[in-house]
């Protein structure tokens, strides 16, 4: 691993390899490969980072879209764009939405992904230059740095939500997590492990509501055969991604097919 910023990712990098595969899952195996490089995952030669940074801090910003101050997000964006015309625009699109007096992006816009992910550019800054964090990795709002030890961590844990709340005007989401990398973490819906990558609670549901509602669908006759192929195939792709081999195989054992459906 190295401490230049060229070897973790910002969210905004992510964000286009997400668009670019169509789906998070399908950027899985990039954030994969980032993670052990930035001390996790074990794949050839940076399985062993772990050993080397075995401590890492998660947190998440509270009510985050809705917390984004428009008048700074806008003040940054001057410091970037210098074009009158493009700025007026980006004016008139950000304060066209308000959770509070003068605050608030909508969720779901692209034009809000990307202010959102541009708003946190100066965490990734702060993080890197001014912390001297192992590596770090963010998607949106949820971030996650390494360190040698248990003090640094939290060290950085301080140091990062001061910086939030004084420049940002935001809060950082409790609880937040500082553990061993051998503990693994939940990223972008997967639990990572070192040198294995599981599903999240959160992707086992998804995969049983998609199945049973293909399954239900064919069974009252609103879907033919092809069109349940189709529907497995998309719960099938929610967990292609992790080692879910042997769990699937004990879903059927305990969730198993309708005799009609075994037929076909």
């Amino acid at each position: 691993m190295t401490t230049s910023p060229q070897a973790s990712r910002s969210g905004q990098e992510l964000i286009d390899i997400i668009e670019k595969s169509g789906s998070i899952p399908g950027a899985v195996p990039y954030l994969q490969t980032l993670v052990a490089t930035t001390a996790f995952l074990g794949q050839t030669s940076t399985r062993f980072q772990a050993d080397r940074y075995t401590w890492f801090g998660q947190i998440d910003i509270r009510a985050y879209f809705a917390s984004i101050r428009h008048d700074r997000l806008l003040s940054l964006l001057a410091r970037r764009f210098k074009n009158a015309g493009l700025l007026e625009l980006m004016d008139r699109i950000i304060r066209a939405h308000e959770v509070g007096p003068g605050q608030g992006l909508p969720i779901g816009g692209l034009p809000s992904q990307h202010f959102a992910n541009f708003y946190l550019g100066g965490l990734d800054r702060f993080l890197f230059e001014v912390c001297r964090v192992r590596g770090m990795v963010r998607y949106m709002d949820d971030v996650v740095w390494w360190g040698d030890d248990r003090s640094a961590v939290r060290d950085v844990l301080a140091r990062s939500t001061a910086f939030l709340a004084e420049d940002l005007g935001l809060a950082v989401k409790a609880p937040v997590r500082v553990a061993r990398s051998c503990d693994g973490l939940s990223f972008c819906g997967f639990r990572i492990l070192p040198r294995r990558l599981l599903l999240s609670r959160r992707c086992r549901r998804r995969y049983r509501e998609l199945r049973a509602q293909a399954e239900r669908a064919f069974l009252n006759g609103r879907i033919d055969s092809l069109q349940l192929q189709a529907a497995l195939a998309s719960a099938l792709a929610v967990t292609s991604h992790a080692d879910a081999t042997a769990w699937r195989q004990e879903e059927l054992r305990r969730r198993p097919l309708d005799r009609a459906l075994e037929e076909i």
